[in-house]
């Protein structure tokens, strides 16, 4: 939710009138909702906003920081691994 005011009442109800024209395209899907109030008698600017998260395929995860270790070690192996080879005779 939000509360919009500016110093400008018409100004004010411009913006206002922008956010209906543009809010039913922000809202497709269930997992939004705005809501603006507009203050036409004083300039304020003040909301809250709550956010959730779900993650629905949490074996992606796991998997990829297994992928991720497994990189960093053959990097780190190829590292080290070059690192001994610098000195070996030709």
């Amino acid at each position: 939710m939000l509360r919009l005011g500016i110093a400008s009442p018409a100004v004010t109800g411009l913006l206002y009138g922008c956010f209906c024209a543009v809010r039913p395209l922000l809202m497709l899907t269930d997992h939004i909702s705005l809501f603006l109030e507009p203050a036409f008698d004083c300039e304020v600017l003040e909301g809250r906003c709550r956010s959730e998260l779900q993650i629905s395929y949490m074996i992606v995860i796991p998997i990829l920081m297994i992928r991720l270790m497994m990189s960093l070690g053959v990097w780190q192996a190829k590292r080290h691994g070059s690192h001994y080879n610098r000195g070996a005779p030709e």
